[in-house]
């Protein structure tokens, strides 16, 4: 039986890495879905998390040290600020 199809090291490694291609081809494959459903999953996250954005929100205002606040400083709706 072997000697009609003599196997030499040349066709056992030619199908060895016909099947490990098969095999490192669906490994990459299986890695880019994951990839994906878990980018999907970032992004309905992100969604659901999202801030409103209006301006009042983005506003910074600086207090009398220097510093960076969200709320604005006494007096500042009824213009009674010292400058």
């Amino acid at each position: 039986m072997f000697e009609e199809f003599p196997l030499t090291w040349v066709t056992l490694n030619r199908h060895m890495t016909k099947s490990n291609n098969a095999f490192i081809k669906k490994q990459k494959e299986a890695a880019r879905k994951k990839k994906r459903l878990e980018k999907e999953q970032k992004m309905d996250e992100r969604k659901k998390n999202a801030k409103s954005g209006t301006l009042d929100d983005m506003i910074m205002y600086v207090d009398e040290n220097g510093n960076f606040t969200s709320e604005p400083p006494k007096g500042f709706a009824s213009g009674t600020i010292k400058q």
